[in-house]
């Protein structure tokens, strides 16, 4: 037994002496490093405080008021959810308005558009209170964000998310059930709310905050589409609903998003500083070493032991050391991230911002994951995979912008009886400029039909014109705009339309 202790006691002396040494040479290289890091950053603009880039809460009286409004807003029972752009085949959806019952998204015994009206019919007070407070969509939720991570706590952000989603899908509801009825007015009004639903909160720093704005964008689009392809609209209604979706760009939402992020982590970073190395662990959670006392830990002998020493030391060599070098890596990795989704409004292609995002974060999986002294602790808890929210957000600014471009094809044939022979032709009477397709970096590609016809189409996520080919990239996908080979602005499943 006195000679295990003996082992286990060297075993621990020599990790403790690596480990020191390391930390030593680690954290007297990376405290200047840092130092300069933000330097540079500061004097490129950069701001890297949530007090810095959070805008005070709006005190506009009308704003003040629609907040207060819609922090009231609450459906009971809640309204179940329509089952939206149902492919029947490649570019080919169902309308939800039209036939015989409505389709729930979940199984219902009772699909009849008599108890979908019913439900509307429930809904309708709590709505128009919704839609008249959307008429200024407040750009914030009226919270104060400081770099003193406890005090962001107390706001209620989760509440006003959840919110957002079910209203989003009422107003939703809402617009099927006018088409329905053939009440295009009442479509349009409830489609305008859900373009403002998406505008809320657009100076809110927490990338949350900014990927549900692109969720409701979507659920927007979506019966946006659903409602175009009623043949009663007229080209002052098409305008109004077109100029609805010109006040919205989901690429600068993600951009707000991670430099909050980004700036959310530096306040992190000062919370750990502040926290004492006996109470790290209980802080930063799973990434801590286990105690004696955990489950996964052995309950006595050598490995006890050592387990014990490094339990108490980690922290310690941390807090003195391991915290410049930790926050360098931080700061470091989430500006690659705002440098590269800002790319994306100078017309970078999407496929080369996501290769540099995923790439990335592969990279930070395999430095981190191995590291045996937890040198990056707080790195590997807080630095989260940027690739697929940020994918959201551009296939939903795609989906936007052929929204668009759709809206104004729609207006020039009702004043010329054809379609354009372009997109070029639609600027500037329709279109202040012809819209870029986020995934190229160039224009929309359209065609004009012999027949009349034309198609739209993005050229998708791979960035590659396969010539409008809506067929599902790998055998066996179920069709829908973006898991086509091209993402192809989709029409009318049903006959006739």
């Amino acid at each position: 037994m006195r000679r295990s202790i003996r082992i286990a006691a060297g075993v621990v002396g020599i990790l403790a002496g690596v480990g020191c040494a390391l930390y030593l040479i680690q954290g007297l290289s990376a405290r200047s490093a840092l130092a300069g890091y933000k330097a540079r950053l500061r004097q490129q603009g950069e701001k890297l405080k949530l007090s810095e880039l959070a805008s005070p809460p709006t005190t506009d009286p009308k704003f003040v008021a629609a907040n207060a409004v819609l922090a009231g807003y609450a459906i009971a029972p809640r309204m179940e959810s329509l089952e939206m752009m149902r492919y029947d085949a490649p570019a080919k959806v169902h309308l939800e308005w039209r036939g015989d019952s409505a389709v729930w998204a979940s199984p219902n015994t009772n699909s009849s558009w008599v108890e979908f009206d019913r439900q509307m019919a429930a809904a309708e007070p709590a709505l128009a209170q919704m839609r008249s407070a959307l008429e200024n969509p407040p750009p914030d939720g009226g919270w104060v964000w400081t770099d003193d991570q406890d005090r962001n706590l107390v706001n209620n952000v989760s509440h006003g998310l959840a919110r957002d989603r079910v209203l989003s899908q009422t107003l939703r509801n809402a617009a099927i059930a006018a088409l329905h009825h053939d009440d295009l007015d009442g479509a349009r009004k409830n489609l305008h709310a859900l373009a403002e639903l998406a505008r809320m909160n657009r100076n809110e720093v927490m990338f949350v905050s900014q990927m549900v704005r692109a969720a409701v964008a979507g659920v927007g689009l979506d019966a946006t589409w659903q409602a175009l392809q009623h043949r009663g609209w007229d080209e002052m209604r098409l305008a109004v609903l077109q100029h609805d979706w010109e006040g919205l760009d989901l690429i600068v939402a993600a951009e707000r998003g991670v430099e909050g992020e980004r700036a959310n982590s530096q306040a992190f970073m000062a919370k750990v500083r502040r926290t004492k190395p006996n109470e790290l662990q209980a802080m930063l959670g799973v990434r801590a070493v286990a105690s004696p006392s955990s489950p996964s830990a052995p309950r006595s002998g050598p490995r006890s032991l050592v387990a014990t020493i490094e339990a108490k030391l980690k922290p310690r060599l941390y807090k003195r050391f391991g915290m410049d070098a930790d926050e360098l890596y931080q700061l470091q990795h989430e500006t690659v991230v705002v440098n590269a989704v800002r790319s994306l409004e100078t017309n970078r292609p999407w496929p080369e911002v996501n290769r540099v995002l995923t790439n990335l974060y592969d990279l930070m999986d395999r430095e981190i994951g191995p590291d045996r002294f937890d040198r990056y602790l707080v790195s590997a808890l807080i630095i989260p995979n940027a690739a697929r929210p940020a994918r959201v957000a551009v296939v939903t600014e795609t989906q936007r912008r052929l929204t668009i471009a759709d809206i104004a094809i729609m207006r020039y044939q009702a004043g010329h009886g054809v379609a354009p022979k372009n997109l070029e032709a639609l600027v500037p009477e329709f279109l202040a400029a012809v819209p870029i397709d986020p995934m190229s970096g160039k224009a929309l590609r359209y065609r004009l039909n012999s027949d009349g016809s034309f198609v739209l189409y993005s050229v998708g996520e791979d960035g590659i014109d396969d010539g409008c080919d809506p067929s599902p990239r790998s055998a066996g996908d179920t069709p829908g705009l973006w898991e086509g080979k091209d993402a192809v602005w989709p029409t009318a499943a049903e006959p006739g339309w």
